[in-house]
């Protein structure tokens, strides 16, 4: 999911989108019981406050993940800043087994 600079919003086709890639992550964790969500929250080094600007990020896409029924303990998350400016505004997802 990308972000607008300096936001932490989820627009309203972004909470579409989520909703879509949360029923394929759901049947993906219970084909799986050691299957984990992996997600990563990203800000950009000039955005104010990056630090915190990418675990809001993070937050915002793990609450609407866990609002569509993705269990809370099969997530993993880490957020993370980015010193070159681009596509870095944003929240990355993926399934890894252990």
């Amino acid at each position: 999911v990308q972000f607008a600079p300096d936001s932490r919003l989820l627009s309203t086709r972004d909470q579409s989108t989520i909703t879509s890639y949360a029923s394929v992550f759901a049947r993906r964790l219970a084909a799986n019981p050691r299957a984990r969500l992996m997600l990563l929250g990203l800000a950009e080094a000039a955005e104010p406050q990056a630090a915190a600007l990418a675990v809001a990020r993070l937050i915002a896409v793990r609450q609407q993940l866990e609002a569509q029924g993705i269990k809370s303990d099969r997530i993993r998350s880490g957020s993370r800043v980015i010193g070159t400016a681009g596509a870095h505004r944003r929240v990355e997802a993926e399934i890894a087994v252990p």
